[in-house]
């Protein structure tokens, strides 16, 4: 009886961690398009003759910054994620086959003694 409690308490852990994982939480959005039209507005007004190539890849970089730091945040959400979800997986692994075997353990004393 112990083995299917354990299992049943594996279960339920399982269940719990997956929704966990499963949980959506507010994550930091990706750099939305008004942003970008205030970058290009801002890039555009300067007068011609000092839009060269350095002001030009100074606005790219800046941007590429940006999208860099969402995505590694983005990046340790999921890590943490995936660490999760494995342990998820361990304990759901572990209760099927413990259910397996309390099924096999159980059918064995029903064949043996022909009683339930």
């Amino acid at each position: 009886m112990s083995l299917l409690f354990t299992t049943i308490l594996l279960l339920m852990f399982a269940s719990g961690l997956c929704l966990w994982v499963m949980w959506v939480r507010r994550n930091p959005a990706p750099l939305e398009l008004s942003s970008l039209e205030k970058m290009t507005s801002d890039l555009l007004s300067l007068p011609a003759g000092t839009l060269d190539q350095s002001v030009q890849r100074g606005y790219v970089n800046e941007q590429v910054i940006v999208w860099e730091q969402k995505a590694e945040r983005q990046k340790s959400v999921n890590q943490s994620k995936a660490i999760r979800l494995r342990w998820a997986q361990a304990c759901l692994g572990t209760a099927v086959v413990s259910i397996a075997l309390f099924l096999i353990l159980k059918l064995g004393v029903i064949l043996c003694t022909g009683t339930a």
